[in-house]
């Protein structure tokens, strides 16, 4: 294990890269290598703010968190990570195995005014 927490997908996210040796066909160190206008700050969320994306979805374009599951970067043990099923709104905690091949997001914080 990681040590890949429930809360800071920033910090799981550069975790994951350090043992994966930033290798970008796996989502979080596709993630942390995503340049968008300029913008280089992008992470694989964790699974609470996978939550709260779900939970704001009023706020995203239609159809953007759809009936499939995401990737968080939330490890459960070893072999397993936390992945957020886009139908339900709910977390798989119990874990899919890595391998699993899902959809992902690369988000970044940003200050809404």
């Amino acid at each position: 294990m990681i040590g890949a927490t429930s809360t800071d997908g920033a910090s799981n996210t550069s975790l994951i890269n350090t043992a994966l040796a930033s290798n970008t066909t796996y989502a979080a160190p596709f993630c942390e290598s995503y340049t968008y206008e300029l913008k280089t700050d992008w992470y694989l969320p964790s699974q609470e703010e996978m939550a709260l994306l779900y939970a704001a979805q009023a706020q995203l374009p239609a159809g953007f968190i759809q009936s499939a599951y995401y990737w968080t970067s939330t490890e459960v043990d070893a072999s397993k990570a936390v992945a957020f099923d886009g139908s339900t709104g709910t977390a798989i905690t119990a874990g899919q195995l890595k391998s699993s091949l899902y959809q992902f997001y690369a988000i970044r914080k940003f200050v809404i005014q």
